[in-house]
């Protein structure tokens, strides 16, 4: 009798340990998602980007490329110049372009100041309207 009650404590026990390291790896896997995803994302027709740092950045961009038609994913392009870089709602937005003028990466800054100085944060992503060439 005795040895058949320790068996399903056993199995018990042992349902107990997969569920808990079944939660923590969960938790680990969703934890590298948001909070240490990155992203860029590029326009057609210009040579500004948007690089994205923090929590959700690949949920942010997917709903960038998919509202907007002429954003693309794009590589991030540490050689081109930093117009501006914005720290809003757990994530760091970074723009870069190129050229002597910047009208885009300028517009996109724009974007982005507003978003800072009225402090915004979090929540649904905000489509950026950037018109294709």
């Amino acid at each position: 009798m005795r040895g058949g009650a320790a068996y399903p404590h056993a199995v018990r026990l042992l349902i107990r340990g997969v569920l808990v390291i079944a939660v923590l790896g969960g938790v680990a896997y969703l934890g590298a998602y948001y909070i240490a995803s990155s992203c860029t994302i590029g326009f057609a027709g210009n040579a500004a980007s948007v690089s994205v740092n923090g929590a959700d950045a690949a949920g942010w961009c997917s709903q960038q490329v998919r509202s907007t038609s002429s954003a693309y994913a794009a590589d991030e392009r540490k050689t081109d110049i930093l117009v501006c870089r914005y720290p809003i709602g757990g994530r760091t937005y970074t723009v870069r372009d190129q050229g002597a003028l910047l009208l885009v990466g300028n517009d996109l800054c724009k974007y982005f100041k507003t978003l800072y100085d009225g402090g915004r944060s979090g929540g649904a992503p905000t489509p950026i309207l950037v018109p294709a060439k």
